[in-house]
């Protein structure tokens, strides 16, 4: 289930994120960079760009992203990671 939330003050509707940065998150140091490697990334590059949004992957590293993390992720959780955080609405309820 998700639950989305509306500021009724801006008309945006938000989404929280899904489970790629956690899951992320509950990995240790050296898991990490083995994450990395599968996803032919680095670790300091996920942590930079990816992890706060400061840039977009390309699909080709998101679905690498994606079996990296042997099933734990869905493509769908990392593109909500990426896509998902806010949207505007143009005739709100």
């Amino acid at each position: 289930m998700v639950y989305i939330y509306i500021d009724e003050c801006t008309k945006r509707v938000y989404i929280p994120e899904m489970k790629w940065k956690p899951y992320y998150r509950s990995l240790k140091t050296k898991e990490k960079d083995a994450y990395a490697l599968r996803a032919k990334t680095t670790r300091p590059y996920i942590e930079i760009h990816l992890i706060p949004n400061r840039k977009i992957p390309r699909e080709d590293l998101m679905n690498r992203l994606v079996l990296a993390s042997d099933g734990n992720c869905t493509k769908s959780d990392v593109l909500d990671h990426f896509y998902s955080k806010v949207f505007y609405t143009e005739n709100p309820t």
